[in-house]
């Protein structure tokens, strides 16, 4: 899934034409959140790889560290895409 946040004012229905232009050219489902709503504090989780911490705790499965998400792989242009 891909999320976006604009840095611009709009309304709903101009976010509403964006979303289906970007939905038409995206293979994965696409998020935009509307104007009230900031992702930059938002803590995403991933299901872990088991491999984040030196010693893995048997009942922790997430993580912050998208680098350690077990559904996502880097992309050769620097860009994690879920698996």
């Amino acid at each position: 899934m891909v999320i976006l946040q604009s840095k611009v004012f709009m309304t709903e229905e101009q976010r509403k034409t964006i979303l289906k232009q970007i939905e038409k050219e995206s293979v994965e489902p696409v998020l935009l959140l509307p104007n009230c709503i900031e992702a930059v504090n938002a803590k995403v989780l991933f299901e872990c790889d088991r491999r984040a911490c030196e010693k893995c705790n048997e009942e922790c499965h997430l993580t912050a560290d998208i680098k350690h998400a077990k559904n996502f792989k880097l992309s050769p242009l620097g860009i994690f895409i879920e698996n």
